[in-house]
């Protein structure tokens, strides 16, 4: 079973917890469920699932909470966009590779020092930086120009 078969029977055909093989029942996945319930903007169901999270997350058993979400959603079909994050970074990859040896911190953070460091219409402190590691003028041009040229598209 797939957590689309669980949120269709959930939702739509209501089939009973019971009904479920044992290994089946082990693939009951509440995180994903309560992952993919969230994304309906339509129904506003982010908010009874935010409300609920603390309880469905630890405290109760799947069981328990197939069963609160049996009886709590009504009938009817979700149209439930899954919400994909970027796939590339706006930003060089060599040059994110730079400002994590420097920094010496991970690439969520790097990112973030990136985004104001850019902030900054010259990129000086960027520039020195890049030179500190032996890049020519050349080739710091090249790192810096690429988020320049993305930003323009």
């Amino acid at each position: 079973m797939t957590i689309f078969d669980f949120i269709k029977n959930l939702t739509i055909e209501k089939v009973p917890w019971d009904s479920y093989t044992e290994s089946e029942k082990k693939e009951f996945n509440i995180y994903m469920i309560n992952r993919w319930l969230s994304m309906d903007p339509d129904y506003n169901l982010i908010e009874i699932i935010n409300e609920l999270q603390h309880l469905t997350i630890g405290l109760l058993e799947p069981k328990e909470v197939y069963k609160l979400y049996y009886y709590l959603l009504p009938k009817q079909q979700y149209w439930l966009k899954f919400i994909k994050g970027k796939k590339e970074s706006k930003y060089n990859p060599e040059l994110i590779e730079y400002c994590k040896k420097y920094f010496e911190l991970g690439e969520d953070d790097i990112l973030d020092h990136l985004d104001i460091l850019y902030k900054d219409l010259d990129l000086v402190e960027l520039r020195e930086i890049l030179s500190k590691f032996g890049l020519s003028e050349k080739e710091i041009k090249k790192l810096v120009s690429i988020k320049r040229a993305k930003e323009n598209d």
